[in-house]
């Protein structure tokens, strides 16, 4: 009896073990939370290359260190997408290292490269370090390089052919190009990429290229070159002067840099087919900045308006940093197409749409009482679209008028012949009596005195040029630095009509002036022309110019013309006072008692000086 009645308590027990040592099941539609992969780490090429074998599309690896690459080999596979990120004690600052070593043949394919916003981290160093003179080739497709930021470049490809197809560069910071650097042994193909959202420290906000490109069929778009502490160019691409760049049917629009917002050219760049506008330059050349336009070429082998989905495009304005472009003011047309043509060796353009020009009113008749009353609309409805059935409005005969005597001709108007509508008088309109008009003879035309023409000895200034300073190639202009006589007289020779050019003189009359010097034309022609002088046989080019220097000049190009001027001048006596009574005389100078002729001249007064001047012509 004891044992039966103990044993319901025996079961119970039993029962509520075995509940114990069974897992719970998951209830209906109701699945178990899975575990996060983590991320597989490897230290070696060996170890990743067997960790993306054994993968699925859409793992990540975590790399321990960087991977130094020294034999040919695949990296990533066609048929899986895998993400390589650092790992959280990464020791290094570069993921990928090439070395340099013959025949090279590396392929890296369908691989994210993530660096995950790490400080002081590179995506892909190609041959960094000084390498035989032999070249092989290195293809990347497919792949994603993001979220770097590198004190160098985040790609980095030097002595090799590199083939650059269906990749991605988004969200990169570095000191030099935030996207890809091409050094000056390298020739990279770039075709089907986007560069987007990349920030330079450096110039070439998504490419700096120092060797030779071609750059195809490429979305280039809100990356930047800026630095808080110097000037930068080239928002988009940056090509320095070893360099050589194709670029063709690529759209490279809405980046920023300080000068070149859209592409900044120290070398070859050779533009076709490509959208190339709304891009941002700070302190000038929004869409392109050039400092060789021998070496320059924007064309287009079909209508522009083909090439920008935007309606009515028109071409390229000057946009420098002393000119910036203007819908109002100071606007220069360069063209639809851009070639070394150009007469200024370094310049800046910007490409304008219809509606970034100021729009023009519709013209008003010159007698409103004149036009023609608007057609009185139909009595009855008509459906839309359905034929006009409607009777013609019978017109009322009207009895001949009189001729009313001509209006006088009134001073100033137009000639062009007026048309006064047809429109019949209705004849209940009562008849305005008019008082008797006195005729008033038209006050002759007066005669326009002709422009002064900036002209001597076959030099002649195109006033329509204004001078441009163009920096020390370092994106500053100087405007406070004082301006040596030879930068002055090249400022001028620029602004030369091509004809005055041809008279370059074969006699170089200045002993220090010497040939294959960047101001050698500037000075032969305007010697042979009789603008520029000397002392004792020598220009002395690097001499501080001063304010009487520059008036004497300028005042060579017109005809001596006397003045009236203030009594007790301190400088009549002095070698320009003659100059300085023409510039009065011609208004060029407003106030002379305000002059000081042998005040050194700074580079940004000097071109305020000339330019002001071509204003008033």
């Amino acid at each position: 009896m004891k044992l039966l009645k103990s044993a319901p308590l025996f079961l119970l027990s039993l029962m509520f073990a075995l509940l114990l040592s069974v897992p719970a099941l998951a209830l209906e539609n109701e699945s178990p939370e899975e575990a996060e992969a983590t991320p597989t780490v490897v230290c070696t090429l060996d170890e990743l290359l067997t960790a993306i074998e054994s993968a699925t599309d859409g793992d990540a690896i975590a790399l321990q260190c960087k991977i130094v690459v020294t034999e040919n080999c695949v990296i990533g596979q066609e048929e899986k997408l895998i993400t390589i990120i650092p790992a959280d004690d990464f020791n290094g600052n570069i993921m990928f290292q090439i070395n340099p070593f013959e025949e090279q043949a590396i392929v890296l394919q369908n691989i994210v490269l993530d660096g995950q916003n790490k400080s002081d981290l590179s995506a892909l160093e190609v041959n960094f370090y000084s390498a035989p003179n032999y070249k092989g080739t290195i293809s990347l497709t497919g792949i994603e390089v993001k979220n770097f930021s590198s004190t160098h470049s985040n790609v980095y490809i030097n002595n090799i052919s590199a083939f650059v197809n269906d990749c991605q560069f988004r969200n990169n910071t570095a000191q030099r190009t935030a996207g890809i650097e091409i050094a000056s042994n390298a020739t990279v193909n770039v075709a089907d990429c986007a560069f987007s959202d990349n920030s330079s420290l450096g110039n070439g906000g998504a490419l700096l290229c120092e060797g030779q490109a071609r750059i195809d069929d490429t979305l280039i778009t809100q990356n930047q070159a800026a630095n808080p502490d110097s000037a930068r160019m080239g928002g988009g691409i940056y090509i320095g002067q070893q360099g050589y760049c194709e670029i063709v049917d690529c759209q490279i629009s809405d980046n920023t840099a300080h000068l070149g917002g859209g592409i900044a050219n120290w070398g070859h760049a050779l533009i076709m087919d490509t959208v190339l506008c709304k891009n941002q330059g700070l302190n000038g050349a929004s869409d392109i900045m050039t400092f060789s336009s021998e070496h320059f070429t924007v064309s287009y082998s079909t209508e522009i308006g083909e090439i920008y989905s935007e309606s009515n495009p028109i071409g390229f304005y000057l946009d420098d940093m002393d000119n910036r472009f203007s819908p109002d003011s100071n606007t220069v047309f360069l063209g639809e197409s851009l070639t070394g043509d150009v007469s200024m060796n370094q310049y800046g353009a910007k490409f304008i749409f219809t509606s970034d020009l100021p729009q023009v009113p519709p013209e008003k008749p010159e007698n409103p009482s004149e036009q023609t009353p608007p057609t009185e609309p139909p009595t009855t409805p008509q459906e839309p679209n359905a034929p006009d059935t409607s009777e013609p409005p019978v017109i009322p005969v009207i009895p001949d008028i009189p001729e009313a005597p001509e209006p006088p001709a009134i001073p100033n108007e137009s000639d062009k012949d007026v048309t006064i509508p047809s429109t019949p008088v209705k004849p209940t309109r009562p008849t305005i009596e008019k008082h008797p008009v006195i005729q008033q003879e038209e006050p002759p035309a007066k005669e326009e005195a002709p422009k002064l023409e900036l002209s001597r000895g076959g030099a002649t200034l195109d006033t329509t040029i204004p001078l441009v300073l163009l920096g020390y190639g370092d994106g500053q202009l100087h405007e406070n630095d004082a301006i040596t006589r030879a930068q002055i007289v090249v400022l001028l020779y620029r602004s030369l009509t091509s004809d005055s050019k041809s008279v370059i003189s074969d006699t170089n009359p200045f002993a220090d002036v010497a040939n294959g010097t960047w101001y050698y034309d500037a000075v032969t022609v305007l010697s042979a022309a009789g603008i520029i002088n000397g002392c004792d046989g020598l220009f002395r080019p690097n001499d501080i110019l001063t304010y009487g220097q520059l008036i004497a000049i300028l005042t060579r190009f017109v005809d001596p013309k006397e003045a009236p001027v203030s009594d007790g001048l301190p400088y009549t006596g002095h070698w320009a006072y003659s100059n300085i009574v023409t510039a009065v005389a011609y208004g060029w100078i407003d106030n002379a008692t305000e002059i000081d002729p042998d005040r050194p001249i700074t580079r940004g007064e000097a071109v305020e000086i000339v330019n002001s001047i071509f204003e008033k012509l």
